[in-house]
């Protein structure tokens, strides 16, 4: 029998319960693997500043993979390691692309460290107190490392999003997302 090396797991509804912490099964769980040598990691659409659940094992020194895979995070150290920026005139493009196809789409930008906004873009709770930009379009991708565009459409689904503006996109960023609720909202990152 092959001995496991390897545990990666998401965050939220897997990792963390509904009070978006872990228990202290999960904790152990990992303190266990660590100490038999296998190696831990984490991938999540969060992004940096909602890792603080975390914490409790920065000893083990698990891998994260945050923001839908755009940063890795050291949680040990508190710091990003390497972050994948969003490709700036593409993103431009896109947003500006979607927008004339999609009547009353709006966006955010996801930094490594923080959130922008175009006012149109409602302000929302935050699992932490954030920075947060209200900018136009370019100001919000060169004012920090934007790692991730968030399209959010208060009217239209997150499936019906996502139909109407792949095909905008197409290959000029990565399109998901994680969140299904009343209203659309995609996540998109850069290609790879």
């Amino acid at each position: 029998m092959t001995p496991l090396q390897l545990i990666a797991t998401d965050l939220d509804g897997t990792f963390l319960g509904a009070d978006h912490v872990p228990s202290e099964l999960n904790v152990q769980a990992v303190r266990l693997a660590h100490e038999r040598g296998v190696h831990v990691v984490f991938a999540t659409g969060r992004p940096v500043r909602w890792l603080q659940v975390l914490d409790p094992l920065s000893d083990v020194h698990p891998d994260v993979l945050v923001s839908n895979g755009a940063v890795v995070y050291d949680v040990a150290q508190h710091e990003v390691e390497q972050a994948f920026p969003l490709p700036r005139e593409d993103s431009l493009a896109v947003m500006a692309d979607v927008a004339a196809v999609i009547p009353g789409a709006t966006f955010a930008v996801e930094y490594t460290d923080g959130w922008g906004r175009l006012l149109s873009y409602p302000p929302r709770g935050d699992f932490v107190e954030a920075d947060v930009i209200v900018a136009s379009p370019n100001e919000l991708l060169t004012a920090r490392v934007p790692v991730k565009l968030l399209i959010l459409h208060r009217e239209i689904s997150t499936d019906r999003l996502a139909e109407l503006a792949t095909p905008v996109v197409n290959d000029r960023l990565q399109v998901t997302f994680s969140e299904t609720s009343g209203y659309g909202l995609l996540e998109l990152s850069a290609p790879g």
